[in-house]
């Protein structure tokens, strides 16, 4: 796993990635959940000149997992579909 979260981790630091390893790590959910919750911890840690989002989001949480359970959906289709295209490939 430690190969996965750190292609995932590339992937979200905006650093060069080998698709290749990134399209494996994504086809396993434990690789998709890791994604979810990297990118759920760097917005909730993220400040970029704003106060936190934690303080002034008025959101209810349903709201904010609603929001993570869609990202979960479109990484499964689309992991589905990646997987789908690499066997038709061979």
């Amino acid at each position: 796993m430690s190969d996965a979260r750190e292609v995932i981790s590339t992937f979200l630091d905006d650093e060069p990635f080998n698709s290749i390893e990134l399209v494996e790590a994504l086809s396993e959910p434990a690789g998709r959940d890791l994604l979810i919750d990297l990118i759920a911890l760097r917005h909730l840690t993220q400040t970029d000149s704003k106060d936190a989002h934690v303080l002034n989001d008025h959101k209810p949480w349903r709201l904010r997992c609603a929001h993570l359970s869609q990202w979960r959906r479109f990484l499964s289709v689309w992991s589905a579909g990646i997987s789908s295209a690499s066997v038709d490939a061979t």
